[in-house]
């Protein structure tokens, strides 16, 4: 007689995640295949009162590798861009409250940093002074513009874009949240010219 003794499928596999910054028990922990970033989330504790959800970064480390891959494949065309670093953009508030909010499955490798509440604007590129600005409420783009000694001969100034703290992009005269470029910024946001 034979006696088959199948294991646990993954049973030995570790599946982590690290939570970073303003968490109140930070660090890496293990989860469960299905588990969500909101349990997780809970059993850390939650969040601390300095914390930014807003601006919170989760990366995800299969996202960052073909990320890379692909910038290699298009380093000339991305030159000078933005670079990915595997950023999921998530909207961290509503991942805690709002039970309607798509549910994020964890994989092994995730990490959430979960930064303080900031108090700058940054302006970046073709601006004469690129620098972060403190925050005032009323303040629009082409104030923080301005701010940085306006644009450059080089700049173009059809391709001013903002990306807000979640990691979101916005574009100023695109967008049907500007409608022109006297959009009032928000803590945290990056105007690029």
């Amino acid at each position: 007689d034979r006696i088959l003794i199948k294991s646990i499928p993954d049973f030995a596999r570790t599946r982590t995640v690290e939570l970073k910054g303003e968490v109140r028990y930070p660090g890496q922990y293990t989860f469960r295949d299905g588990e969500t970033l909101r349990e997780v989330l809970e059993r850390a504790g939650g969040l601390t009162s300095n914390a930014f959800p807003e601006g919170a970064v989760f990366s995800r480390e299969k996202l960052r590798q073909l990320e890379a891959q692909r910038l290699r494949e298009a380093e000339e065309r991305l030159q000078g861009d933005l670079l990915g670093v595997g950023r999921l953009v998530i909207d961290l508030a509503s991942v805690l409250k709002d039970p309607d909010y798509q549910a994020i499955r964890l994989q092994d490798g995730d990490t959430l940093t979960v930064p303080t509440i900031p108090q700058s604007v940054t302006v970046f590129g073709e601006v004469q002074f690129p620098t972060s600005h403190l925050h005032q409420a009323g303040l629009t783009v082409d104030d923080y513009l301005e701010r940085s000694g306006g644009p450059t001969r080089q700049a173009d100034e059809s391709r001013v874009y903002v990306v807000k703290a979640d990691g979101s992009v916005m574009l100023p005269e695109k967008s049907r949240w500007f409608g022109s470029r006297s959009q009032r910024l928000e803590l945290g946001d990056t105007i690029i010219m």
